[in-house]
């Protein structure tokens, strides 16, 4: 963490965090670092994406009502 290109703010700030609750400081640390949730989230919404592709097609006979 002291080695990382941070915010010199934001580094003694998680260092206060991790020094006041050590194992749960340092857990989400590392969980905010990671992105783990974040990960989690684009595989969902690119499966979502996936499924969802084929009802995203315009019909162009709709598309020459709109005009």
């Amino acid at each position: 963490m002291l080695n990382s290109p941070m915010n010199p703010t934001v580094k003694i700030t998680w260092l206060v965090v991790i020094m006041l609750l050590p194992v749960f400081g340092a857990l989400l640390f590392l969980y905010t670092q990671e992105n783990v949730g974040h990960r989690v989230l684009q595989r969902h919404y690119a499966r979502l994406n996936e499924e969802t592709e084929k009802f995203l097609k315009q019909d162009p006979e709709t598309e020459k009502k709109l005009k």
